[in-house]
């Protein structure tokens, strides 16, 4: 499926535009606690997920 024809990866572009013009500082917040909570959150899933195996 191409994402020009994919509503929902359209819908959520145009959200991500709308923010940028309103608040550009807070898609950039956004953007670095996910950097630095993703890896965390990614890390700490696989290790409960091995301690259950």
């Amino acid at each position: 499926m191409q994402a020009e024809t994919n509503p929902r990866f359209h819908r959520a572009l145009a959200s991500l535009r709308n923010e940028w013009h309103e608040a550009p500082w807070f898609v950039v917040l956004v953007i670095v606690v996910v950097a630095f909570v993703g890896p965390g959150m990614i890390w700490a899933g696989v290790e409960a997920i091995s301690d259950v195996f």
